[in-house]
């Protein structure tokens, strides 16, 4: 049995296949691989930098949703919103501009 059994018609070679799967037979045709093969690297390249700004930029969202997750499992185990949110010692924490009267916990959100 060979090691790449057929499957199906898909994998049937035709003659655009077998031209394209084939070592390249003259110069020209080398040429023109290598540079194909060029671009393609060139692309990827340009991909995966797109990706690791992406990826850096998820982290820091995630940062900040820690963050935020933080302050809500403080307040809801009991701490007092003060002490959570940095606001010790403040004679009214109410009328601080930072809290968001909407909000349940006086923390503002961010969406």
């Amino acid at each position: 049995m060979s090691e790449n059994p057929k499957r199906g018609l898909r994998d049937v070679a035709t003659l655009r296949t077998r031209s394209s799967r084939g070592a390249p037979t003259s110069r020209p045709q080398a040429v023109s691989r290598f540079v194909l093969l060029e671009n393609e690297k060139a692309r990827l390249k340009r991909e995966l930098e797109a990706w690791n700004v992406r990826k850096d930029t998820a982290e820091q969202k995630l940062a900040k949703v820690q963050v935020e997750l933080a302050v809500l499992e403080a307040f809801l185990l009991g701490a007092s919103p003060a002490r959570s949110t940095g606001m010790i010692g403040r004679a009214n924490p109410q009328e601080d501009s930072r809290i968001d009267p909407t909000s349940p916990t006086g923390v503002p959100f961010e969406y």
